[in-house]
């Protein structure tokens, strides 16, 4: 059965994943995929994807090197600051030495299709690129990077025949906003909620990050959606009430500060959490199924 971990204690024991030639350490490899990412790293290659993904920086500062609108963008995550990137927007995360990061995306559904580009130097003309059904982008990065420092294209920045003509969608044209995406300062964001239950991010995204201050709080129908719930506790105390899938019964979990749980919906059907005064719980999901019609 899963258990919570502790947010800062695995951070700590997984020190040495944050340094190259790693950089980086995964929590959970489920429909959600949980991971802290280190530097320093420098990136040409640019990503694309159809789900969305949510930046948290915990030390340091980093760069998110985006074009937006045809038009390269470099947007500057410093140390607790939160941003979330919306779906189809090519994107290369520059990071620098001794920095952590929180980094959420989810699962591929299998008709959907991962992209790896290049430009040509100070353009938006693409150099290179390729498509695929993405499982694992840690390891599948390694030969297309390989592939691509070993092309015409790269030795002379002159595209050629690994250019596509057609693609499997087009390219977002949202222009960001620091309300709704950020990076903005994620304390300061929860020092100005008034309310006990808040959704972080527009309706209309598939990310949803709930920020819970107090209450009791129900989430049902786990099996039916297929989504993995996040559950981080920043501050204070929560009592945890999962129902399990197979035999109904009641599985009781108590968090504390920096204490997290990932609730899948294969192993539980339901969950309550009660938070108490002064605490902050993020409840984290992102469904596909909100994907923008193109």
């Amino acid at each position: 059965m899963p258990s919570k971990i502790n947010v800062s204690k695995w951070i700590e024991e997984n020190q040495n994943s944050f340094s190259p030639p790693v950089c980086n350490k995964l929590m959970h490899n489920e429909q959600l995929i949980i991971m802290f990412v280190g530097g320093p790293n420098q990136r040409e290659d640019y990503h694309i994807e159809e789900g969305e993904e949510l930046f948290y920086q915990l030390k340091g500062d980093m760069c998110v090197k985006i074009i937006e609108n045809n038009q390269h963008k470099d947007v500057h995550i410093k140390e607790g600051e939160f941003f979330l990137l919306p779906a189809r927007i090519p994107h290369s995360p520059q990071r620098t030495a001794g920095s952590i990061g929180l980094v959420i995306e989810r699962k591929r559904s299998l008709d959907e299709r991962d992209g790896v580009r290049w430009f040509v130097p100070k353009s938006t003309d693409i150099l290179y690129e390729k498509w695929f059904y993405c499982k694992d982008l840690g390891t599948e990065l390694i030969p297309l990077i390989a592939n691509f420092f070993s092309s015409e294209e790269y030795k002379t920045k002159i595209p050629g025949n690994n250019v596509q003509t057609e693609y499997p969608y087009p390219l977002n044209n949202v222009t960001l906003d620091a309300q709704d995406h950020g990076p903005y300062n994620f304390a300061g964001r929860i020092k100005s909620i008034q309310t006990n239950c808040v959704n972080l991010v527009p309706e209309s995204l598939q990310f949803e990050v709930l920020a819970i201050k107090n209450g009791h709080h129900e989430f049902k129908d786990l099996n039916k959606n297929g989504l993995d719930f996040w559950l981080w506790l920043i501050n204070g105390s929560a009592n945890l009430c999962l129902n399990c899938s197979n035999n109904n019964e009641i599985e009781k979990i108590e968090l504390d500060k920096n204490d997290s749980f990932l609730v899948n919906p294969d192993l539980y059907q339901k969950f309550q959490v009660d938070v108490y005064n002064e605490a902050l719980l993020l409840v984290i999901s992102q469904d596909s199924r909100k994907k923008s019609k193109f």
